[in-house]
């Protein structure tokens, strides 16, 4: 498993709601939050006061949600059953 905000292989990941914070221009959509798995220390970075860190030169956000300790720490089996859910989640209804 790799962390979303600083890249390093973790054996432990926390899933979070997450917004990258990058400079917008006119023609970008609004940003979302999206779902994510941040290594612990990334995860301390960001469970702050202000829920925003910078890692890696990029800052992010935490969602309300995932903050003060509340995101899920997932491990390697956990972690794929989530992946193996997800992927079901986008084949079509009527796959032939």
């Amino acid at each position: 498993m790799n962390c979303h905000t600083c890249h390093t292989d973790v054996l432990l990941t926390h899933r979070v709601e997450i917004l990258d914070l990058v400079e917008n221009d006119a023609q970008d959509p609004p940003k979302a939050f999206r779902t994510a798995f941040v290594c612990g220390t990334c995860y301390t970075r960001l469970d702050t006061v202000d829920a925003v860190g910078l890692i890696d030169g990029r800052m992010y956000k935490l969602d309300e949600g995932s903050r003060f300790g509340k995101a899920t720490l997932y491990g390697r089996s956990i972690f794929d059953y989530y992946q193996r859910r997800q992927a079901l989640k986008l084949e079509p209804a009527n796959a032939s």
